[in-house]
This record gives structure tokens, C-alpha cells and sequence, in this order.
């Protein structure tokens, strides 16, 4: 402890003598450590925004609207307007393992009536798991149509967020009633605030659900306008898309190589397209912070061999009463470490006031909750350990090798 104390000691005095190249020495590190943390905690903010936004549509779903065909199949020409029906999805997806859960919908635009007001709202009936699939989280102390409201064809109704608000400004709209088709539905849930950008039909915040046998019973719809899936496994989300459009091609008697005859939006490509597109993005602000490091260790390195050259008599007269060169090296080696932790604290510091202040304000909604992960304050302390050693080894490696008498005639 003493001798580290001591090294310390010449190190600040030695600083003290070099306060120009010093300050802009430690700057340089400050500034690429604010660089490498501070850029990549708001890019990996940024993504995990851009993926809750993507998860508000549905997390691995994929949705299909039957289309028409393209080829010929089993007598049945090509342009014939497949039609599907609840029972069509349901027995379909029986016969597909791969398929997780599954969930018909029936959608239209209705009049909703509330005492004297009449408001156009688009409105679906859909099955249980829905919910899960789409991210429909009800609001706390409701709860969207299960499967009992579905067997007893439960007139209740499941209400987009902002939608409550417009028809019930003033009121807790749970246990509440409205009118569809002349007939009274209670409002049994309300979705829970989501961020969302991609939808159709609506962002489900002024959208309205109804258990999908309630829709039929009410709207005489029996073809479904969709169908939502995700599959067991979301990397295999595209074989079982095959496999369940083979079984509705055995079913529906169409060719099953027919790519028009149903539409279907697969979010799994989309959100690897965004993983690569952030992969690049995070792979670039990194290495612009890591050369920002390396220049900010060269303006160390250049600090180090001043103060050899400067404390060369010193170094002599140590090497010329018995210290041992590894000990010589050791403590330059400390040195450098000590000016890297310095400069790398001072820009660490500024980089989590920032996040820090971020995070507390309103504008996360557009730019995320930066955070630093991990690996990435990992792959710093060893990238910055790495800086310090090489920008110390080259001044410790001369200062450990100098010939004593040289060292002392040439200080004379």
C-alpha cells in the first residue's frame, strides 16, 4: 500500500507539471467513454421502443385474410373467392401442431349507442386468445371476453382505451352499458394504455371487441374478414404459416403452391428486419466510440512517455540502488491505469447524469428509456483495461530497460 501510495504521489506531481496535455488527455478518454456509453444506451433504448411498438400489434403473430386463387385446383378454376368460416379456422388449426393459439375475427364499422350519441366504431368478434395474441391487456379490474361468454353468447363488450374515454368521459365505464344493434352490451374491460405503429382497421385504442359466437349470433357474418396465429416457436414461424395454409388448401380444395390465395402479414420478418437494422446501427456507434477511445489512449500514451522522459535521472537512480525493473514497469503501468479510471469516471459519470435525466422526462415516448445492458458495460471495462495497458506499456517497457550510469550521466 505504501508503494502504490507513492506512485500515486509522483503521478500527481508529475501531472501538476503537465496540466495542458494532461487535462487534454483525460478529456479524450472522458469523451470517447461518454461516447461508447451514453450513444449505445440510447440506441438500445431507441430499439427496445421501436420492439414495444411492434409488439403492440401482436408479439410473433402472423395475420391472414383470405384472398382469391391463382391456380387451378381439383375442378375449381383459377379466381374463385375463398371463403372461410369460423369452424374452417378452428379444425385447421386442430390439425396443426405447431400452432400455439389461433383466433378467428369477424370485423365491421358499427353504430354505438350511448343514451342520445351515436358513435361509428370499428368492432370485432373474436375468440379468447385473441387477447394474447394481439397484446389486448385489459386495464386493472376488468377483463376481455373469455370462453364462458363465448358458449353463452354473452352480450359483453371489451373497449379500446381512448375509445372508454370518448363514451364515458366523466364515468368509470366497467358495468357500464351500451347499445349495438339495438341491443344492450356491458362494458367488462378496458385496454391497458399500449404503444402501437403498425395496425389495420384502427389502432386498437378506438377499436371495440365481442366474443366471436356473439358477433355471429347478432351480425349473421359467417365468413371471417381473418385470422390471427403465432406458433409455438416464433424462429419457426414461417413453417407452421406453410403447413397451416397446406391443411386450409386440403380443406377449402385449393392448391396449396397458390401464394395469392390468402394474404398474410408475418411480424416475425419485421422484427428481424429491425434486430439487423439495429444491429448495424449499434455496430456503427460503436465503432466510432472505440476509435474515440483509441485516440483518447494515443493522447495518454504521448502523456506517459513525457513523464519517462521528463523522470528519466529519477528512473536511473531507482534502477541504480537495487529496484527491480518489473517493479519499475509495474508502477507506470499503475499510472497509466489510474489516468484511464480518471478520465473513464469522469465520462461515465456524465454519461448516467444524462441517461439519468433522460429517463426522468417526458420525452421517452420518443426516444426510449436509454439503459446501459450488461455486455456493454462489460465490453467497456475491457476495452478501457486494454487501453490503459497498451498506452502504459510502451513508456513502463522503456523505463524498466534504462541503463542506470546513461541515465544519471545523461541527467547530469
Amino acid at each position: 500500500m505504501p508503494a502504490f501510495a507513492e506512485t500515486l504521489q509522483e503521478l500527481w506531481r508529475d501531472l501538476r507539471a503537465q496540466k495542458l496535455r494532461t487535462a487534454l488527455s483525460l478529456l479524450g478518454i472522458a469523451w470517447g467513454t461518454l461516447a461508447v456509453v451514453l450513444l449505445l444506451a440510447f440506441s438500445f433504448g431507441f430499439e427496445e421502443l421501436f420492439a414495444e411498438r411492434a409488439r403492440g400489434l401482436g408479439d410473433a403473430v402472423t395475420i391472414g385474410w383470405p384472398s382469391r386463387t391463382t391456380l387451378p385446383a381439383q375442378g375449381f378454376p383459377a379466381g374463385r373467392l375463398l371463403r372461410v368460416d369460423r369452424d374452417d379456422v378452428l379444425t385447421v388449426a386442430a390439425e396443426v401442431p405447431a400452432v400455439q393459439a389461433i383466433s378467428a375475427e369477424f370485423a365491421t364499422t358499427e353504430r354505438v349507442r350511448l343514451g342520445g350519441t351515436v358513435h361509428r366504431v370499428p368492432l370485432s368478434g373474436v375468440d379468447p386468445e385473441f387477447a394474447t395474441l394481439r397484446s389486448l391487456r385489459p386495464a386493472a379490474g376488468g377483463r376481455f371476453p373469455n370462453a364462458r361468454d363465448g358458449e353463452l353468447r354473452a352480450r359483453v363488450v371489451f373497449l379500446g382505451d381512448v375509445l372508454a374515454k370518448t363514451l364515458f368521459p366523466q364515468q368509470d365505464p366497467l358495468g357500464r352499458t351500451v347499445t349495438l344493434r339495438g341491443l344492450t352490451f356491458t362494458v367488462v374491460g378496458v385496454l391497458q394504455s399500449k404503444l402501437q405503429d403498425s395496425d389495420y382497421g384502427g389502432q386498437d385504442k378506438d377499436r371495440a371487441w365481442i366474443p366471436a359466437t356473439t358477433f355471429l349470433a347478432v351480425f349473421g357474418q359467417r365468413g371471417v374478414s381473418n385470422f390471427v396465429f403465432r406458433a409455438h416457436d416464433a424462429n419457426a414461424q414461417d413453417a407452421c404459416t406453410r403447413e397451416l395454409v397446406a391443411a386450409f388448401a386440403r380443406r377449402l380444395q385449393f392448391d396449396p403452391a397458390d401464394r395469392e390465395a390468402f394474404s398474410l402479414w408475418d411480424t416475425t420478418e419485421q422484427r428481424r428486419m429491425l434486430g439487423f437494422i439495429f444491429l448495424g446501427f449499434h455496430t456503427m456507434l460503436g465503432i466510432g466510440g472505440v476509435f474515440t477511445l483509441v485516440v483518447g489512449g494515443l493522447g495518454i500514451a504521448h502523456l506517459m512517455q513525457l513523464m519517462v522522459r521528463r523522470r528519466t535521472v529519477e528512473i536511473g537512480l531507482k534502477l541504480a540502488v537495487g529496484a527491480e525493473p518489473a517493479r519499475v514497469r509495474n508502477e507506470w503501468l499503475v499510472q497509466a491505469l489510474a489516468l484511464v479510471l480518471a478520465g473513464a469516471g469522469g465520462g461515465l459519470l456524465l454519461a448516467l447524469a444524462a441517461i439519468a435525466a433522460v429517463r426522468a422526462s417526458p420525452f421517452t415516448t420518443q426516444v426510449g428509456m436509454p439503459f446501459v445492458p450488461l455486455p456493454l458495460a462489460i465490453a467497456t471495462a475491457a476495452l478501457l483495461a486494454g487501453i490503459a495497458f497498451v498506452a502504459g506499456y510502451l513508456p513502463a517497457r522503456t523505463a524498466s530497460r534504462l541503463d542506470p550510469v546513461a541515465a544519471l550521466r545523461g541527467g547530469a
